[in-house]
């Protein structure tokens, strides 16, 4: 439980205790409070990472034929099968666009790790990661098969 100092000095005033004990008894408190923080901030440990995975059911030869994935969000109507030439007319227009050429978009994967949201927001596609995701093939659709 959190001491709070405020309630504790007015506490300690009604007590009718003196103003060199209450300030002793507020900075032992707030000694107190410092130290459960640390404690805690000690045990907390390093926060785990977390990466997508996309699990995809088919034939077991795609293991050798799907190397890398990225995640990407659009609406629930829009038109999936020209999906890669928005992506490529995306890649266009930031290569175009740059003020400075430092970087100039070729491959898939720069596209995904450098164009910035405001090239994607016109196509309505939301860049879910930047880096590729692995993929996992499971060959069979139920589970107890």
């Amino acid at each position: 439980m959190a001491i709070n100092i405020d309630e504790l000095n007015d506490l300690l005033t009604q007590a009718g205790i003196e103003l060199e004990k209450r300030k002793l008894v507020l900075k032992e408190a707030e000694e107190l409070e410092q130290e459960k923080k640390d404690e805690k901030a000690a045990n907390k440990g390093p926060k785990a990472t977390k990466e997508f995975v996309v699990i995809i059911r088919g034939e077991p030869e795609l293991k050798d034929k799907i190397q890398q994935a990225w995640i990407v969000q659009r609406k629930a109507e829009a038109d999936n099968s020209c999906l890669v030439n928005e992506i490529k007319e995306v890649a266009r227009e930031f290569n175009v666009g740059q003020k400075r050429q430092k970087r100039v978009v070729n491959a898939f994967r720069d596209v995904f790790r450098y164009v910035k949201r405001s090239f994607w927001k016109p196509k309505d596609i939301m860049v879910k990661t930047k880096e590729p995701v692995q993929v996992v093939i499971i060959e069979k659709e139920y589970i107890n098969e």
